[in-house]
């Protein structure tokens, strides 16, 4: 059964879905610094959640009042697919100072009015080596 989100438009298919992947994932992890509360409130799209590698999830709301900083994330991108104004990017992040704690995760931002959006956020169990490359299905 398709769901609808409320908002999401069709855009022009990026040229490099993976870079652009990149490029909002680390815009997400600029946005957790305390200095940039509002742009990330702004970049959570409404119907924002995220699934953590414990299981817990939670919502935008409650995500925005208790959230990490990533000031030294590092960032391989998988594979990222595009379509009907969603952009789904797979990847590994870890942080540079915490040896040996990589984290598969699964990123999907939505077009919305003109701009791109966090949708949902899956972060998986870390492993202590860094994981093969995921592929697109």
């Amino acid at each position: 059964r398709d769901v609808a989100v409320t908002g999401v438009q069709t855009c022009a298919l990026p040229i490099y879905p993976s870079l652009t992947g990149y490029q909002l994932v680390m815009r997400f992890f600029n946005y957790l610094n305390p200095q940039n509360q509002a742009k990330l409130q702004a970049f959570l799209a409404t119907a924002f959640t995220i699934q953590r590698a414990n299981g817990t999830m939670a919502n935008k709301t409650q995500y925005l009042a208790n959230h990490p900083t990533y000031n030294d994330a590092v960032l391989r991108v998988d594979a990222a697919q595009y379509g009907g104004g969603l952009l789904t990017v797979n990847s590994v992040n870890w942080q540079s100072t915490v040896p040996n704690a990589y984290s598969p995760t699964q990123y999907t931002f939505a077009w919305v009015n003109g701009a791109w959006q966090l949708l949902s956020f899956n972060r998986y169990a870390s492993s202590t080596t860094l994981p093969a490359p995921l592929t697109a299905a």
